[in-house]
């Protein structure tokens, strides 16, 4: 399935700004006076301000917060429980989905590891359509590798998170199914009408801008 909104673009306006910012460097500077007071007052250094020129991806992490793509629907990064020692099915019976896809199985979407842990959960949000690679292209530049079937699981189990899926679909490409057609599959949590739906969407889809995409610190 796929899902798409269409979504107004000021490039126009969009480039303006991008051209104030370059020429009016006092304005620049002010800003970036500000970002080293934020850090003083945290307690960093001039060595944690110079990370800005020597790491990329604190600059882009930076960017994307500045742009927003870093928000989840929460305002911050939910945890959840994982208890891997637990049977897909009861898993899945903790979330109380109102319809669930027959195929997912132990047997088609084995838990890795055991154990119960917590995990911080980034719902990575891009607000335009993307395709599989480029997705796992920039969680892997941001340190960060896609959410698992036990992972999406506790999501949707968690009374904090479990409505999330009301709002926008959640995606997890860390676990991959290949059905006897030869079709690549991976669990999503979506809404079909009022329903929470625990369903199985096309690897080959281009994602719509409304999608989030599981990941965690690898």
């Amino acid at each position: 399935s796929r899902w798409r909104i269409g979504r107004n673009t000021e490039a126009t306006n969009m480039a303006r700004d991008k051209s104030e910012l370059k020429s009016g460097m006092g304005k620049a500077m002010r800003s970036f006076s500000a970002l080293i007071e934020e850090v003083e007052d945290l307690g960093g250094s001039d060595e944690h301000v110079r990370k800005l020129e020597t790491d990329a991806v604190i600059r882009r992490t930076i960017a994307k917060l500045l742009i927003g793509e870093t928000t989840n629907g929460l305002g911050d990064t939910p945890t959840v429980t994982i208890d891997r020692d637990k049977k897909l099915k009861a898993m899945i019976e903790a979330g109380r989905y109102d319809w669930t896809n027959s195929d997912i199985t132990d047997k088609n979407f084995p838990v890795e590891g055991s154990g119960t842990e917590d995990v911080e959960v980034i719902l990575r949000h891009y607000d335009k359509a993307m395709t599989t690679d480029a997705v796992l292209a920039d969680l892997d530049q941001d340190g960060l590798r896609p959410m698992r079937i036990e992972e999406l699981l506790a999501l949707g189990a968690d009374t904090k998170t479990r409505d999330l899926q009301r709002q926008f679909p959640i995606i997890a490409l860390g676990s991959v199914w290949q059905s006897l057609d030869g079709g690549r599959d991976v669990p999503c949590l979506f809404r079909r009408g009022s329903y929470r739906s625990l369903y199985l969407s096309w690897l080959g889809n281009d994602w719509c801008e409304i999608c989030r995409f599981g990941a965690v610190c690898k």
